[in-house]
C-alpha cells in the first residue's frame, strides 16, 4: 500500500514552519529567484532556518526554481542551486530541464521524493537550454524543443507563444 505525503505550500519561512508544526511531511518554497512566484522570494539564510526546523521533524524541504531560464540566467541559477543545496534544502520543483542538465553536477534529487534516480524522458539522449527554451536531442536523431518561441527558438517556422515538445525544423 502507498502511504501519503502532506507537501504544503510555503509563501515564506514563518508558513513554511507552521505546516511542519501542524504535521506536513514536506513544504515547497521559493527560492530567492527563479520561482514561479518571484514575489515569494526566499533568502537563502530563510531556507537554511527553514531546513533545520523541518530536519528537527523528520519533514523536508523542497525549493521552488520553476521557471524558464534565459542563457544569461544559467549561472545565476546554477549558484543558488549550489546555496540551496548547502542550506539542507532536499530537493528541487523545476520546470526547465536545463537545470536538470546541470544537477548532474551534484545537486540532489530533483524533486523526487522516493530517492531512485530517474530519467529525464524516454528517449532522450541529452539537454541543452538557449534563450528561454530547453532543446532535447532524442534516441532517433530528432530535436524537440520546450519552452519560449517567440524568436523562432523551435525551427519549425513558426514563431510567437510557447512550445510543448515540438519537433524542431532541423
Amino acid at each position: 500500500m502507498n502511504q501519503l505525503e502532506l507537501l504544503a505550500p510555503a509563501r515564506d519561512l514563518q508558513i513554511g514552519i507552521a505546516a511542519i508544526d501542524c504535521g506536513a511531511d514536506a513544504v515547497y518554497i521559493a527560492g530567492p529567484q527563479f520561482g514561479a512566484r518571484q514575489a515569494a522570494g526566499n533568502d537563502i539564510s530563510q531556507i537554511r532556518t527553514l531546513c533545520e526546523h523541518a530536519h528537527k521533524y523528520g519533514a523536508r524541504i523542497f525549493v521552488a526554481l520553476n521557471t524558464i531560464l534565459y542563457d544569461d540566467e544559467l549561472e545565476a541559477a546554477y549558484r543558488q542551486m549550489l546555496d540551496v543545496q548547502d542550506a539542507g534544502a532536499d530537493a528541487l520543483i523545476i520546470q526547465d530541464m536545463a537545470i536538470m542538465k546541470m544537477a548532474e553536477n551534484g545537486i540532489g534529487d530533483n524533486a523526487y521524493t522516493d530517492g531512485k534516480p530517474r530519467q529525464i524522458m524516454e528517449g532522450v539522449l541529452d539537454v541543452a537550454a538557449g534563450y528561454g527554451f530547453t532543446a532535447f536531442l532524442m534516441e532517433d536523431g530528432t530535436v524537440r524543443i520546450q519552452g519560449n518561441n517567440s524568436y523562432g527558438q523551435a525551427g519549425n517556422g513558426t514563431t510567437g507563444g510557447t512550445v510543448h515538445m515540438a519537433e524542431a525544423g532541423v
